[in-house]
């Protein structure tokens, strides 16, 4: 059986299903590129712009150990601390020289305040049995100047470091706002340290007070 030859239409047909089976194929792998890009770009966007630790407000200062030759102690500070000094005149004890070490912080809008207080007594002071108690009312003097409206309650009596101390709980209006703390009283020759801290969680001061050693 003869076949039929091929006429121009059906030559035009096939020559242009052809090619548009070249376009059609050429416009798939467009689409498949496009894609390709668009799940880059995107994957690239969420990588580049995924919020770290301190946007989502949850980064910590590392803790920075201290050291104060003057005073004889080291402790863990968030930063090194603001050094300031003065002196006042004690009734008992005549002057008495006061440097505070201080770190304060309004990170995301919470004040958080560390510090420790040393009181420089004269090399003749005798520290009675019922120093302690007397200090804690002192420091809260101190402290109400710093900033009126403190109050300092739940005494305890404790050790520390191998001598006796104080400790107490505070609230503190910092930044407008009553802001829990506590405080530790302690002394040893002729210095009386007082350390506390606002603002911390109670496992964060437990940190802070645990890093405090006397130096040699």
């Amino acid at each position: 059986m003869n076949k039929r030859p091929k006429t121009s239409k059906t030559l035009n047909f096939m020559e242009m299903s052809k090619g548009g089976s070249k376009w059609m194929t050429v416009i798939i792998v467009v689409v498949i590129l496009v894609v390709v890009a668009v799940i880059a770009i995107v994957a690239f966007g969420n990588h580049a712009t995924a919020p770290t630790s301190a946007q989502n407000g949850t980064h910590q200062a590392a803790a920075t150990s201290y050291t104060s030759t003057a005073d004889g102690f080291s402790m863990d500070f968030p930063e090194t601390p603001t050094v300031t000094s003065k002196s006042f005149t004690s009734p008992s004890a005549g002057s008495i020289s006061e440097t505070d070490y201080t770190y304060v912080s309004s990170a995301n809008g919470k004040g958080i305040v560390y510090m420790v207080i040393v009181f420089h007594y004269p090399a003749a002071y005798r520290f009675s049995d019922n120093y302690l108690t007397g200090a804690l009312q002192m420091f809260n003097t101190v402290i109400n100047a710093k900033y009126p409206g403190t109050t300092v309650s739940d005494q305890t009596q404790s050790q520390f470091l191998g001598g006796s101390a104080i400790s107490a709980t505070i609230v503190v209006p910092f930044m407008g706002t009553p802001t829990p703390g506590n405080v530790l009283i302690t002394t040893k020759g002729q210095n009386t340290y007082v350390v506390s801290a606002y603002g911390l969680s109670q496992s964060d001061y437990n940190s802070f007070i645990g890093s405090f050693t006397f130096a040699q």
